[in-house]
């Protein structure tokens, strides 16, 4: 029985191997039961393993959202497009604003897997439609996504003068003017390129033409000016202009005196500075020079109040009321200037000036001395030397002091050169000393 089966079987089996190899092993056969068997449906291939799957696009513009690149707003036309794939690999890719991609080119990805594009012009939301391909196969298309992104036209400075564009001005307040192409939200304005310090301000209607501004530096010259504007938090546009600063000359005032006089009279006023005439000197000629305090007389002592004129060239008349009188006043002017009614022998020369003078006591010793034999006495001393020169304010001791043999007033011996002396017999009964 197995016999007779055999042929049923290789024939079976050779009509398996017909439906494998054969095209027409598809086709309706009588099986040995007599029954005709359908052919065997063949799957469709799945296009997931053979196409890029799109899953979605960003874009990214050059505003800035959090530091970043933005993905919603872009200050130029230009944009990159980032496509986010699965599955196969893509190699190139359609960007369109068209939803039907209609003529938009095939083009390759980048390594990074982004492509650039052109908006187009017109400011406003840009609808971008992006489809994936693999290279080479004719079935490895993605379906269509898109994204979207607002295009801000950037804005530009049409003109930008100062003064309306005036060469010069003698003021260094001037006013800047501008013209602004498209819509700008802040300015800056600078004397100089990096604008150090200098923040942003916002653009209001105040503002939106120009504004007040003083130019630097407090000499004549050229000065630039700078200005930057921008739309939100970029999109920075620029321009400079420059005016020649010529200011006038500055009036120069020259200081007054305590007795209110410019120079205090006592000097010529040139460039805001008192030139002090002889025997005067300070910022306002109001200090009398004091060539060498101790002495009697004129252009040695004193230049003010009642001279002497017992200076001979070099030589000096010095007595003990002289000495007392300089250091008097020299105690008087480190406090300050005399009043109106105590002007006199130890203020700048008033003529006529009535007593009581500063000093007046001293004055008087010094007078009295002149006129008694034996209490004055010379030194030779430099003039010229010390014109002007003495800053000090005291009596230069070694230059001023009585001579060893010199008689002086007992209570005056520290006006000595050895600061010591030996009382003298005086019949008249003047307390008289010699100077060791």
């Amino acid at each position: 029985m197995l016999r007779n089966k055999l042929p049923a079987i290789a024939f079976a089996l050779l009509g398996l191997s017909l439906t494998t190899a054969s095209p027409w092993a598809a086709e309706p056969r009588s099986s040995t039961s007599g029954q005709v068997q359908q052919p065997r449906p063949t799957a469709a291939p799945d296009p997931r393993l053979y196409s890029p799957q799109l899953e979605s696009v960003s874009l990214f513009g050059s505003g800035f959202d959090g530091g970043g690149q933005s993905r919603t707003k872009s200050y130029t036309r230009h944009v990159k497009v980032v496509p986010k794939s699965a599955g196969v690999t893509p190699t190139h890719v359609q960007v369109s604003e068209s939803a039907s991609l209609s003529g938009a080119e095939w083009r390759p990805l980048s390594a990074q897997g982004t492509v650039s594009h052109v908006l187009s012009d017109g400011e406003g939301v840009k609808t971008i439609y992006v489809k994936l391909k693999r290279h080479g196969d004719p079935t490895g298309y993605s379906g269509v996504k898109s994204a979207q992104i607002t295009y801000h036209v950037p804005p530009t400075i049409g003109s930008f003068q100062i003064n309306n564009g005036a060469p010069s001005t003698s003021s260094p307040d001037v006013q800047l003017s501008w013209l602004i192409n498209g819509t700008a939200t802040h300015y800056r304005v600078h004397h100089q390129t990096n604008f150090s310090g200098i923040g942003w301000q916002a653009l209001t209607s105040a503002n939106a033409n120009g504004m007040a501004y003083e130019l630097p530096g407090a000499v004549s010259g050229q000065r630039q000016v700078y200005l930057q504007i921008r739309r939100d938090q970029s999109a920075i546009a620029g321009a400079t202009d420059a005016i020649a600063l010529n200011l006038p000359p500055t009036p120069q005032t020259c200081p007054t005196g305590p007795n209110g006089v410019v120079c205090s009279g006592n000097g010529q006023c040139s460039a805001g500075q008192c030139s002090c005439n002889p025997d005067y000197s300070g910022n306002a000629c109001q200090t009398v020079c004091q060539r060498c305090y101790g002495a009697i007389g004129n252009n040695c002592g004193a230049a003010d109040g009642f001279n002497f004129g017992f200076c001979v060239g070099n030589q000096c008349s010095i007595n003990a009321g002289s000495w007392t009188h300089d250091e008097c006043c020299i105690e008087f002017r480190r406090n300050g200037p005399a009043p109106a009614s105590q002007q006199g022998s130890c203020s700048p020369p008033i003529s006529g000036a009535p007593p009581p003078h500063v000093c007046q006591a001293e004055f008087n010793k010094a007078a009295a001395h002149l006129a008694a034999p034996g209490l004055t006495w010379k030194r030779t001393v430099n003039t010229s030397a010390a014109r002007c020169t003495t800053t000090t304010m005291t009596v230069d001791h070694s230059a001023m002091c009585n001579p060893s043999g010199g008689t002086l007033l007992c209570s005056d011996q520290r006006m000595c050169c050895s600061r010591r002396a030996q009382p003298v017999p005086n019949p008249g009964g003047v307390d008289l000393c010699r100077c060791d």
